[in-house]
């Protein structure tokens, strides 16, 4: 503008009228359209700032003012049980993965026969996790319609729906209208810590130590104190059950073999155990019923197989007791090939019972006090070596 002004002022001072030049006129317009554009600028910018300023408020304000409602627990209506969820969480066991002592299985000691070596049961497999039923946990009882609505027909005629439950219709007003109690939830049994786990670990492994080395009492006190620790094992329960039998309390023995059966149904280890203190109960007729089931369960259990040898051995049933002392020869077990060289003997097969011992003599594993006891024999059978 002040170009402008200059070039006005000298065309004053001539005195006279001339033509405005053709640069000049351009640069006039040049000059007033950046003017014009440079308020738009400004003007843009001033109401982008603004904008933003708002939005930025709008955020705070909201923020401060508008709180998110919470809703209150819906309490559970009359006569209706809600689902709850365990919020109990199980431990990861201590170091490897915790490797359960199977019972052994005693051998039955009404034999003159040399009892076998006790043999670890087989662990059991793992148990396939147990799904929740249907509804559970969403607010609706398991086991029950989720449909609100139920057709009467389908309900017997003699009976009436009511909130609380089904009532007769014979039954007095106040019965109808009383509300039946809820039951009372069952607690959860808490997991063991990872240090009960250890300690529990600990008592079995002393528990095995003592009975390897005969000292009963000490390894039941082990096997008690592991079952504190972990009250569902049915292993521990098996192992106190053997333990028991071999220090002559049979009675409290096939009690700890029945929680074991409850704990783990037709678990074969204490079914023979079963079996074994039975017999030493004079009861035979149920010791033959235990350790028949434990075979029609497991056809090739040894120990099972084994007591029910010396049973037969013992009232004198000798054809079954040398087919069961056959199967057992056939699996490779000594106590079988004992056995038949046994039977043949008290049959008064004097030939057939030196035959069996003779290849009983031929086995290259044959232990010391096994090949003694056989020479024994076979002078008392006039056939000495």
């Amino acid at each position: 503008m002040s170009l402008l002004a200059d070039l006005l002022s000298k065309v004053k001072s001539t005195g006279g009228k001339r033509d405005v030049p053709p640069d000049l006129r351009e640069v006039v317009a040049k000059s007033v359209r950046s003017a014009a554009f440079r308020k738009k600028i400004i003007v843009l910018s001033l109401a982008a700032l603004l904008a933003v300023g708002s939005g930025f408020g709008a955020v705070y304000l909201l923020e401060i003012y508008v709180k998110p409602t919470v809703k209150p627990p819906v309490e559970p209506k009359d006569g209706q049980k809600t689902a709850v969820r365990s919020t109990a969480t199980v431990p990861p066991p201590p170091g490897k993965e915790y490797s359960p002592i199977s019972s052994p299985v005693p051998a039955s000691a009404f034999s003159a026969a040399s009892p076998p070596s006790p043999a670890p049961s087989p662990a059991p497999r793992a148990e396939k996790s147990t799904k929740p039923e249907p509804g559970a946990g969403k607010g609706t009882p398991a086991g029950k319609s989720l449909s609100p609505k139920k057709s009467l027909k389908e309900r017997p005629e003699n009976v009436i729906s009511t909130r609380q439950g089904i009532v007769r219709k014979s039954a007095p007003r106040k019965e109808r209208e009383a509300v039946a109690p809820e039951a009372t939830p069952v607690p959860t049994r808490q997991q063991p810590s990872r240090e009960e786990l250890a300690g529990r670990d600990v008592s079995l492994y002393s528990a095995r130590t003592c009975e390897a080395r005969g000292d009963y009492q000490q390894a039941l006190a082990h096997y008690r104190k592991a079952l504190e620790i972990d009250p569902e094992s049915y292993l521990v329960m098996n192992n106190i059950a053997s333990v028991l039998i071999r220090l002559g309390s049979y009675e409290e023995s096939m009690q700890y073999s029945r929680r074991a059966l409850a704990a783990r149904q037709n678990y074969v280890p204490s079914l023979v155990n079963l079996g074994v203190a039975s017999i030493r109960l004079d009861n035979m007729t149920e010791g033959e019923s235990y350790l028949s089931k434990a075979l029609s369960i497991e056809p090739s259990h040894r120990h099972a197989l084994l007591n029910l040898a010396l049973l037969h051995e013992k009232t004198k049933e000798y054809d079954k007791a040398s087919r069961s002392f056959l199967r057992l020869s056939e699996m490779g077990d000594m106590q079988g090939h004992l056995g038949r060289a046994r039977i043949a003997e008290k049959r008064g097969q004097r030939a057939e019972a030196v035959r069996f011992y003779r290849e009983i003599l031929a086995l290259n594993d044959l232990d010391t006090k096994t090949r003694k006891m056989i020479n024994e024999r076979l002078q008392v059978l006039g056939d000495g070596s």
